[in-house]
């Protein structure tokens, strides 16, 4: 048998969207942008994040925005604002891949507080726009 051979790609990043802007405004001065994105399911340990960020929030002016929707939003938000940082959390919901890269070069760090994590597309996204990532081992 002969046919054609396609080479896929695991897991790769789109360099027509993710790309560096340093034409974009960064978060106003002495405040740190935090971000996460993925839909807020168990195994991305986001009531772990909630938690280390409140500690976070103590001790700096700092913003934690979090892109995506699923089952746990509720119960990140009643966390959230038990934990008494709802001021300093926003919830932007679902976003577009394009909507995704501007904030990721908008944002000072990528937080990835993953227990199991499948190809780490997100990491590599972040760290293509120039962000630091802040995540687990």
């Amino acid at each position: 048998m002969q046919g054609k051979i396609i080479e896929l790609v695991e897991n790769g990043v789109d360099f027509s969207v993710w790309r560096s802007n340093s034409s974009l405004s960064k978060a106003a001065a002495g405040q740190v942008h935090f971000i996460f994105f993925c839909p807020p399911i168990d195994s991305k340990a986001v009531g772990l994040r909630q938690e280390a960020f409140a500690a976070v929030v103590a001790q700096t002016d700092a913003v934690l925005e979090i892109i995506g929707d699923g089952d746990l939003r509720g119960e990140l938000e009643a966390q959230t604002a038990r934990l008494g940082i709802d001021s300093s959390v926003v919830f932007s919901g679902w976003l577009s891949q394009d909507q995704c890269a501007i904030k990721l070069q908008q944002a000072d760090a990528l937080v990835r507080p993953s227990l199991r994590e499948g190809g780490g597309a997100v990491v590599m996204d972040a760290m293509t726009v120039g962000l630091p990532v802040i995540a687990t081992n």
